[in-house]
């Protein structure tokens, strides 16, 4: 008879009760946890950013929020794709992401209580710019001609 290893595997906590481990945790613990839970859920908002710009129409939840129209977005769209292109030079990559981070206001944000600061959210072309450097080494293209997103985040570095 065999026996059931499922038996030895604690039952996983329900939304009450990870929410009384999480407030058990020092703090330290506590914030570094909650720390990479945004982290997490920023990075799947950063792939599906990228996702829609590089791929997609504007008709989607990035145009209500950022309030481009369609020539501003093509225009950024097509600056994305140059700097996503591994055969462009650095030096033309390097003038987009520079001209992105100068273009708008309030490009940078702090945050005194935490000793941090980051790329505001809020401006679009800095996000990108933020974005693209991070995962540079995950930048992907397709190479089936009839790909209808060719542009993609490689799930591990040189995948094709």
């Amino acid at each position: 008879m065999f026996k059931r290893r499922a038996s030895r595997l604690p039952r996983p906590p329900g939304k009450k009760e990870r929410r009384q481990w999480i407030e058990g945790l020092p703090p330290k613990q506590r914030e570094q946890f909650e720390q990479r839970i945004r982290q997490m859920a920023g990075e799947a908002a950063e792939r599906e950013l990228l996702d829609v710009l590089a791929n997609g129409d504007w008709g989607h939840w990035a145009a209500k929020m950022y309030e481009l129209n369609d020539s501003e977005f093509s225009t950024i769209q097509e600056q994305l794709r140059q700097v996503w292109n591994p055969d462009t030079p650095t030096e033309i990559k390097n003038r987009v992401l520079t001209d992105w981070l100068q273009a708008g206001k309030n490009t940078v944000v702090a945050d005194w209580d935490r000793g941090r600061m980051w790329v505001n959210p809020a401006n679009l072309l800095a996000e990108l710019a933020s974005i693209l450097l991070l995962n540079k080494d995950r930048l992907a293209i397709c190479r089936n001609p009839e790909c209808g997103s060719p542009y993609f985040l490689a799930a591990k570095k040189g995948r094709k």
